[in-house]
């Protein structure tokens, strides 16, 4: 890969050099040969915009106006005819190196789209059949404990060990569970859903694992917040996870903060943390299947939200917070109510 890279770099370069060393060598009155020359310029600029993109182009576009420009002052004729259409091909230069550069900046982008969503579809599948191959057997394995510890004296000393290979079958079979959620298409059952009672009633619900870390949950509710048609349970896992993820990014002592507003196509759910942040190598991973920072985390929960939202119409993103540590993870939904119905004045009041 960098041999490759020296040798695109390396082409471009001696193709300005030799274009522009044969320009100052050539007579001026040779002005056919002149114009062929300045042809030739394009020739590592169209290279530079498919290789890399908008910055390739305007560094070329650059590099070419610097060595070319002492030669045309030196050629000046006050402003002649052919001056003038000097000019205009370097303006047409510069013109043809942003919009090639745009172009495949683009078109780099969509494939890089088309390749990540081919990816996480034979994902899917396969997490899709491995968790089917895990789920019976490790039901049947936690079973089979859980019945022989129900026969262990407490006081056993093996009982220890027992119940700690009961804990670890049971994560496995939540990640299992998570598996199989990310791998299969979301079905939506929807209904009125009023977020802020949900804000509210999660709030309750994680606060005791909030009080574990010191965390302080404080939720900051919109209350003209228009109800949203959705699936309640899923929204709440989405939220769930999110909520949960930020009392973990938490030190002891901060708060996590749970607003809600109305936003321009519905509503949005911001969960502001002021831990470590999330560092700039992570940020396009965070939503991957399988990526975590954590010694117990599968990495699965955020692939799994973002599915979810997605499924509603919706978007999850994140962005640094201003001025101060951590992180702020937004949900946005839209109201989606029917024509005959408003989900405006549904809010808590």
């Amino acid at each position: 890969m960098l041999a490759t890279n020296n040798t695109r770099i390396s082409f471009i370069g001696l193709t300005i050099v030799g274009v522009t060393v044969l320009h100052y060598l050539t007579l001026a009155e040779m002005r056919y040969e002149h114009t062929f020359l300045r042809l030739l310029y394009y020739v590592p600029l169209v290279f530079a915009g498919l290789w890399y993109g908008i910055r390739g182009a305007l560094a070329v576009c650059g590099t070419v106006i610097a060595l070319y420009t002492p030669y045309m002052l030196i050629q000046w004729h006050g402003f002649s005819t052919e001056d003038f259409d000097r000019l205009m091909e370097g303006v047409l230069f510069v013109g043809i190196a942003i919009l090639l550069g745009i172009l495949m900046d683009r078109e780099k982008r969509h494939t890089e789209a088309l390749m990540e969503s081919r990816n996480l579809a034979a994902v899917g599948r396969a997490v899709n059949e491995i968790a089917h191959d895990m789920k019976s057997p490790l039901m049947a394995i936690g079973g089979f404990m859980r019945q022989v510890a129900r026969q262990i004296p407490s006081d056993d000393p093996n009982r220890k060990k027992l119940n700690i290979a009961i804990r670890e079958t049971a994560r496995l079979e939540d990640m299992v569970k998570g598996m199989l959620e990310f791998s299969r298409s979301v079905r939506l059952s929807k209904s009125p859903v009023d977020i802020n009672e949900l804000v509210m009633d999660l709030a309750k619900l994680l606060s005791r694992n909030g009080a574990q870390s010191n965390v302080q949950l404080v939720p900051e509710i919109d209350p003209d917040l228009p109800m949203i048609m959705g699936d309640r349970d899923k929204i709440q896992r989405v939220l769930m996870n999110i909520i949960t993820n930020a009392i973990q990014a938490s030190p002891e002592g901060q708060k996590v903060r749970i607003l809600t507003e109305a936003s321009a196509d519905g509503i949005a759910i911001k969960v502001v943390d002021y831990g470590a942040g999330i560092k700039d190598d992570h940020k396009e991973s965070v939503f991957h299947p399988f990526f975590t920072t954590k010694k117990s985390g599968t990495g699965l929960g955020l692939g799994v939200a973002k599915k979810i939202t997605e499924a509603h119409g919706g978007r999850i993103y994140f962005y640094p917070n201003q001025g101060q540590p951590g992180v702020t993870f937004v949900v946005e939904l839209p109201v989606d109510f029917p024509r005959d119905q408003k989900g405006a004045g549904h809010g808590r009041t």
